[in-house]
């Protein structure tokens, strides 16, 4: 079963993506995770899109769909994906359907999280001031 779990920040998609993966044994992608990583472990590409990041810019769709193809085409990770925050845009939901394809693999349940303006603000003023 692969799922995909999209909302506005602060939704609470890693929250619920964390949950759902641990229960039914489920690989958690996120992206944002894993860009950190890359950039924690001072790789070659973590250091490319540090400053990226670090200036409040979106990591360019092509970097982002190596690292989402590493994880589709790894045998232990078929059909057992939860995409936490991917796609974001219409051309990432297109590439993630070229790449679902190419791997023989699909989406089997699309979640869509939804929570109010105010929870969000509540969420973020929370954190920016902790």
């Amino acid at each position: 079963m692969n799922l995909i779990i999209f909302g506005p920040p602060g939704a609470g998609k890693g929250t619920q993506s964390s949950f759902i993966s641990k229960k039914y044994n489920l690989f958690q992608l996120s992206t944002g995770e894993i860009l950190r990583e890359q950039i924690n472990n001072k790789t070659e590409l973590g250091d490319r899109i540090a400053p990226i990041i670090n200036s409040g810019s979106f990591v360019p769709d092509e970097i982002v769909s190596d690292l989402i193809e590493k994880v589709i085409k790894d045998k232990k990770y078929k059909d057992k994906i939860i995409f936490d925050g991917y796609p974001r845009s219409l051309t990432q939901a297109s590439n993630l359907d070229l790449l679902l394809k190419r791997y023989e693999q699909k989406i089997d349940i699309v979640l869509k999280l939804s929570v109010s303006l105010e929870t969000i603000k509540k969420k973020n003023f929370r954190k920016t001031n902790s």
